[in-house]
């Protein structure tokens, strides 16, 4: 199953005590299947029904029992016939057992998942439960329910229940209900499950989850009352806006036979002087700046970059103040909740005393963060405590942004005080409006409130699923009209508004409005004249299917930048990584060549910094280089010597080897190697592919061939060949081929077994392996090029890289369990075995791409001190590789 996968089982209630609320379950499961289309197509769903008069299930068949309760679909990846199979939902003729479905589903997860996929597997019950359960063979219906919970539990299972009560279903017999409440309540105390009571079609259409969105720590460290008192805490988001998936142009004019193509649409842009519209204003004469005064100021990327400011990751108190100044019109943004660190039983305990202290006293904390190291901003907020009301669940923190002095905005309004008499409300008025206050009143005594932000759906969003999935099946199919459920979000209850049309009435003829006898202006002198932008001078240019799709093939004048990364994003050929860099060569020649008195300096910089960045993505280091030394070797011609000079302030330097990316796969077989004394000569150091020739008694002579990613060599017929996944490394020793650095060092383990990396002892030897594993499954594939940059495409470079630091977090945090009863001077003891190969490599990988805090992983991190000290290890870095091509 999928790193992200969700397993989802809807247990249904279709007995005669829900026919009321069966087209409100038909909307919302469909709502359900609709998000996932878009944002889970590869979760799986299974639905289940109960109260029918069949029974369709394995468990009868195998045990006996279980009757009424039938499976409609068994579990598999969503689809648009699910949203059809629920307007077919059957109406059953008997009451419903939930514990017998509840039962039913946890069977249909076991059996789909057996014991992988913890966590991701989830039940959803919706019912009235208003009939009884049958009566336990063995022991009480609370001992039934504890077994179950048991097993979900053992089974990583979570369950929602969504019991449908009120207007919604009448009333029922309270002895029923009351049990029935208790044993659901009963599930959320001894499993991860939770129990929702709904009253009305919107709050159900907002219980049941139908998006799973795994949270992500924002921050992971101290939170420091001082400089000796801090406490270890874990931030998230508690809330964050939920926008509609991006919408992309696309166009079909691409020829089907061209199987590369991404039917992208390249939009350029032409900016004309304003003096005279007709001309099109050069690249070179145009300027990125701020205005300043009578002036414009240029700001090169490269100044702004300088400019912002970078403080070190941390969250400070700066002290308390009581909650009555923090006034509610200052919260900005989203709602961050600040939780101890998990498992952390002191930081608990040290949250929960500073929560209960300031809530006892009235205070809230004002905190100064920065979130993560490298971030250009820093953020002054208030946290409010929030003290639990469960014993399972600690006390945390509710932290929002605070506003500096720029942020406020303020409008001054006269108060009533200040006006005359006869313009302030008198009795009459006043108790007009009091009673339009209580008549509107959201929640009304012995009734649920209404439009609780919990169950209140988006109906803008919720629109927009439905029209989605309409145009799935019908292209030409029209907008559908806001569904009768969602206006209710939208609009006043139109009952309430008739019944209590008197109490409108009478606050409409207290403050009765009178027509102002001043003439207003006419505005039709102003739609007399077209303007600028009139239908006459409009194209439509959101048709993205009637555009041609273009394909960038050179570098331009007017964005060579976009148009370099365009050209080396291409992956249709191998030549297009070297065009690109080539062209942008060209093009900082031409700029400076033709710069008047340095005005293209600033243009020809931005592309040069562009080269540097792509050259270290792509993993060219060199050409970089060398063109750099060339600029620098040929600046007695006046133009280069001018540009050159002016790079020296702002700190442009070579391509570390430091800075480019190594892979962590070859550099852990170099460690291996270099460990059992095996002698090599390094062709190449980047993303390697290893072809053995020659093998003799004293040591092995390697042929090192380079397969450049970024140049599409893997696609190569030859390479596929030796590997059809068309990864690196690849070891090829004689007829044998073996590929992944696991299975390599697997092999050379056996082969060749002088200065063994796995030791004799079992315990040890399958700590070993099993580290390993967790590095090349859990931690190293994050970092792989493409999927870095698949990420970044979709959710953007910061989001990008705080979801990489959240997994390999993940991943270390696990590491650290694993060996924290084995780990001495190294991971597994005091000799070097194959986790210490995994891990080095990978801890440096890490630290230096994801900029990785190892102060959360003490064990870690000092055992990495170790292997600093290795000959080895440090033979085998990046830094003590020659260049590619020496």
């Amino acid at each position: 199953m999928a790193r992200n996968k969700e397993g989802l089982v809807l247990l249904l209630d279709v007995g005669p005590t829900m026919y009321s609320v069966l087209p409100e379950i038909k909307k919302v499961c469909s709502m359900l299947i609709q998000k996932k289309l878009i944002y889970g197509k590869f979760d799986e769903v299974g639905v289940v029904v109960f109260g029918t008069q069949e029974t369709d299930n394995e468990l009868t068949k195998e045990v006996g029992g279980y009757e009424h309760v039938v499976v409609l679909r068994n579990i598999k990846v969503v689809d648009g016939d699910l949203v059809d199979a629920f307007q077919e939902l059957p109406r059953g003729n008997f009451d419903g057992d939930y514990l017998d479905a509840i039962v039913v589903g946890m069977d249909m997860l076991i059996k789909k998942y057996q014991a992988t996929n913890k966590g991701k597997k989830r039940l959803c019950l919706i019912t009235n439960a208003l009939c009884p359960i049958k009566d336990s063979c063995e022991g009480t219906k609370e001992d039934q329910v504890n077994t179950i919970a048991a097993q979900m539990s053992a089974h990583g299972m979570k369950m929602e229940s969504v019991i449908v009560r009120g207007r919604l279903c009448g009333g029922g017999d309270q002895r029923i209900m009351a049990e029935n409440d208790r044993l659901l309540n009963l599930f959320s105390e001894k499993t991860s499950a939770r129990a929702v009571y709904v009253e009305s079609p919107t709050a159900l259409l907002g219980a049941v989850k139908t998006r799973n969105i795994s949270p992500v720590t924002i921050f992971r460290g101290d939170l420091e009352l001082g400089s000796k008192m801090k406490i270890k805490v874990w931030v998230y988001k508690k809330t964050s806006e939920e926008k509609f998936p991006t919408l992309k142009k696309y166009s079909d004019k691409a020829p089907p036979t061209d199987r590369f193509a991404t039917h992208e649409v390249k939009v350029d842009y032409e900016y004309k002087s304003v003096e005279d519209p007709n001309k099109v204003v050069p690249p070179e004469q145009r300027i990125k700046g701020y205005r300043y005064g009578p002036q414009v100021v240029p700001i090169s990327s490269a100044e702004w970059d300088a400019v912002k400011f970078k403080p070190e990751k941390s969250v400070k108190l700066l002290g308390f103040t009581d909650a009555s100044n923090i006034m509610r019109h200052y919260y900005m943004k989203d709602v961050n909740v600040f939780i101890p660190e998990p498992g952390n039983a002191r930081a608990a305990l040290a949250v929960s005393a500073l929560a209960r202290a300031m809530k006892e006293m009235n205070k809230v904390a004002i905190l100064r963060c920065v979130w993560r190291q490298g971030q250009g901003s820093v953020v002054v907020g208030v946290l409010t405590p929030n003290i639990s009301e469960k014993d399972s669940t600690p006390d945390s923190f509710y932290f929002n942004v605070l506003p500096f002095a720029e942020d406020v905005r303020e409008f001054q309004f006269p108060s009533f005080s200040s006006f005359p008499a006869s313009w302030q409300p008198n009795e009459q008025q006043q108790e007009a409006a009091d009673n339009l206050v209580k008549m509107l009143d959201l929640a009304p005594s012995a009734k649920q409130e209404a439009l609780l932000p919990d169950f209140t759906p988006n109906p803008v969003l919720e629109r927009f699923y439905r029209h989605l999935e309409l145009k799935s099946k019908h292209p030409d199919a029209a907008v559908p009209p806001l569904d009768e459920t969602l206006k209710t979000i939208t609009e006043a209850d139109p009952d309430l508004l008739s019944e209590k049309k008197n109490v409108i009435d009478a606050f409409y003829k207290s403050f009765e409005l009178k027509e102002n006898p001043r003439l207003k202006k006419s505005s039709k002198r102003l739609l007399e004249k077209k303007p600028s932008g009139s239908d006459e001078d409009y194209r439509d240019t959101t048709n993205a299917l009637a555009v041609k799709p273009v394909k960038v093939e050179k570098i331009g004048d007017s964005s060579p930048v976009q148009d370099f990364e365009a050209m080396m994003s291409r992956r249709d050929s191998p030549d297009w990584v070297g065009k690109a860099i080539q062209d942008m060569k060209n093009k900082i020649y031409s700029l400076v060549e033709n710069s008047y008195d340095g005005d293209n300096h600033g243009k020809a910089l931005e592309c040069l910094l562009a080269l540097r960045k792509g050259c270290i993505l792509e993993q060219e280091p060199k050409q970089f280089n060398d063109f750099l030394h060339h600029l620098f070797n040929v600046r007695q011609e006046k133009k280069l010597r001018n540009f050159c000079e002016s790079l020296i302030p702002k700190g442009l330097t070579l391509i570390s080897k430091s800075e480019a990316i190594d892979s962590s796969c070859s550099w852990r077989v170099r460690f291996a190697l270099n460990l059992k004394g095996i002698i090599f000569y390094i062709y190449i150091d980047r993303l390697l592919l290893i072809i053995s020739e020659k093998w003799n008694c004293s040591g092995l002579d390697y042929e090192y061939k380079a397969v450049n990613l970024a140049k599409g060599e893997q696609f190569s017929t030859e390479f596929e060949q030796l590997n059809p996944l068309r990864y690196v490394p690849v070891l090829v020793d004689g007829d044998v081929v073996v590929s992944d650095s696991l299975a390599i060092l697997l092999y050379l383990e056996e082969k060749y077994p002088q200065r063994a990396l796995l030791p004799d002892d079992p315990r040890r030897k399958a700590l070993n392996l099993q580290v390993a594993s967790v590095v090349c499954s859990s931690i190293q594939p994050l970092h792989m090029l493409a999927l870095a940059k698949s990420i970044e495409e979709k959710v953007g470079p910061e989001e990008g890289l705080l979801w990489a630091q959240s997994s390999i977090e993940k991943g270390f945090f696990a590491l650290e369990k694993l060996v924290k009863d084995f780990a001495t001077r190294f991971a597994t003891g005091e000799a070097l075995y194959m986790a210490d190969v995994f891990l080095a490599p990978q801890i440096a990988t890490v630290v230096m791409r994801f900029n990785i805090d190892m102060s959360n992983f003490p064990i870690l991190s000092r055992v990495y001190e170790s292997y600093k000290t290795v000959p080895e290890f440090r033979a085998s870095s990046p830094e003590a590789q020659p260049d590619a091509g020496s």
